[in-house]
């Protein structure tokens, strides 16, 4: 084993990249909907799950066609136009002039044509995605030709055995209005209506069958017509999150959930609630934090108890995804972490270790805001409680209460300033790796992410040494040390 270690330092002199380092280990997807690509390595290997489709349909001349030669749809898989330039699925839809709406199927069917991409569930017959609130996925648009009007959109079916009912979401993004540059949007369970039966029963979480990505035109397409859309992360979101700060309606409702306020080196630091600074313009905790030249290492810190200081358990998650914009001026980097505290109900009352994240560098950061995912592993024990609880080991089923610290290194030579936007704090459960891939460095979205996890370096022989994140020099154009 050390001759091995010494072969991986020693390569590291050179300018190289590592990617998908190996070891007889996986991990296994929350749930059946959630996927982001980087196991397959053709579309063969993606077709064995993404097995329903691809299928099409539309009016032609007054009739509805199933699969008709007037249109088409090529699913395949990307390996660079997914999320950071990883793996997505693509899809490339074609569609003749004259191809109008498909009307009549099912009791609730909005005309429009379709095209779609989707899976079974890996048991038989169904999925239980009880306790989930929705579909998180990451969208990038290709171009689109002819009509505009394509758009996109999540459809589930439910299991034969309870009703078969279908279901759709009403939100439609047009795949023009997307983010050139791809973009994370959300389609929540409670707003999909169900248009094939009208049993008015309410969706079966329990019994999902079939998931499936939908491309459709809602009017007569009068030219030729492409378009192409590439999918990558497919999350099912916990119907438990720690805070979308969605539920608060002024700065004293945010304030009063997250009142532990204060700044143990620096000027000042304060929380109010922005109505439009959060994920895809919703609201979000605003936290601005000031120090001046001289300060030595100066930090601020917002904190607010979770379940009213009763035990959350996250044990069945492997870390915290939160939404982050933010912004400096002055002394650079700033960094922002998350932090919690643990309880101790063995003994009856919330003090146990205090533990911090992995840094999230604000220069590092898409000034548009990302989602950035915590590992539990890197969190690292910086104080505790007392008491035979405080034993520098992070308990995970016991969690109390959640901070946000805004943080300089160093002694400050100016006047420095960091607005920080955060929303949607989510316990996450690791996405799936190849067979016997321990680390395919996708996990990272900041270098200082990836040195929490490789802290130990040096050159043995030699002036320096320089690790770093790499977004596209990974197989396939994706992510390496």
């Amino acid at each position: 084993m050390r001759k091995n270690i010494i072969s991986l330092i020693s390569c590291v002199f050179l300018l190289g990249f590592f990617n998908n380092i190996s070891a007889e280990t996986q991990f296994a997807f929350p749930t059946h909907l959630d996927d982001n690509f980087e196991s397959y390595t053709n579309d063969s290997t993606m077709f064995v799950k993404w097995n329903s489709g691809p299928w099409w349909g539309g009016n032609i001349n007054g009739t509805n066609e199933y699969n008709p030669a007037q249109m088409r749809v090529v699913p395949s898989l990307s390996l660079t136009d997914g999320y950071l330039g990883g793996k997505a699925i693509e899809m490339y839809t074609e569609i003749d002039s004259g191809v109008g709406p498909s009307t009549g199927l099912g009791v609730n069917w909005e005309p429009s044509t379709y095209a779609i991409i989707g899976h079974y569930t890996p048991f038989p017959d169904r999925s239980d995605l009880t306790g989930y609130s929705g579909i998180r996925l990451w969208v990038k648009p290709g171009p689109v030709t002819g009509d505009q009007d394509a758009i996109f959109k999540i459809n589930i079916i439910e299991s034969s055995t309870i009703g078969n009912e279908k279901w759709i979401s009403p939100t439609s993004y047009y795949i023009t209005d997307l983010d050139p540059n791809g973009e994370f949007i959300f389609f929540d369970f409670d707003t999909f209506y169900e248009y094939f039966t009208g049993s008015g029963e309410p969706m079966d979480l329990s019994s999902i069958k079939i998931s499936f990505l939908w491309v459709s035109y809602e009017e007569l397409v009068v030219v030729n017509s492409t378009a192409t859309i590439w999918v990558d992360n497919i999350t099912a979101v916990p119907s438990w999150t720690a805070d979308d700060f969605e539920s608060y309606t002024s700065d004293a409702t945010l304030q009063a959930a997250y009142p532990w306020t204060g700044v143990v080196s620096g000027g000042s630091v304060a929380n109010t609630l922005s109505t439009t600074g959060g994920f895809d313009q919703t609201q979000a905790m605003q936290i601005d934090f000031d120090f001046a030249s001289g300060d030595v290492n100066p930090w601020a810190y917002v904190g607010g108890s979770l379940n009213n200081s009763n035990p959350v358990d996250w044990s069945a998650y492997d870390g915290l995804s939160v939404w982050v914009k933010a912004s400096e001026t002055g002394d650079s980097p700033q960094i922002i972490q998350l932090a919690v505290h643990e309880g101790d109900t063995t003994s009856g009352n919330n003090w146990g270790d205090k533990f911090y994240s992995a840094d999230i560098d604000v220069s590092t950061l898409n000034p548009d805001g990302e989602y950035v995912f915590l590992n539990f592993f890197d969190f690292v024990d910086y104080s505790g409680f007392g008491g035979p609880k405080d034993d520098g080991v992070l308990d995970v089923s016991d969690i109390r209460s959640i901070f946000v610290f805004d943080k300089y290194s160093g002694t400050a030579t100016q006047t420095s300033t960091v607005t920080v936007f955060v929303d949607d704090i989510v316990p996450f459960i690791s996405q799936e790796l190849p067979p016997n891939v321990v680390d395919d460095f996708e996990r990272f979205s900041t270098t200082s992410n990836l040195l929490a996890s490789y802290p130990f370096f040096g050159a043995i022989t030699g002036d320096s040494i320089f690790v770093s994140l790499n977004t596209d020099g990974g197989a396939g154009g994706t992510q390496a040390m």
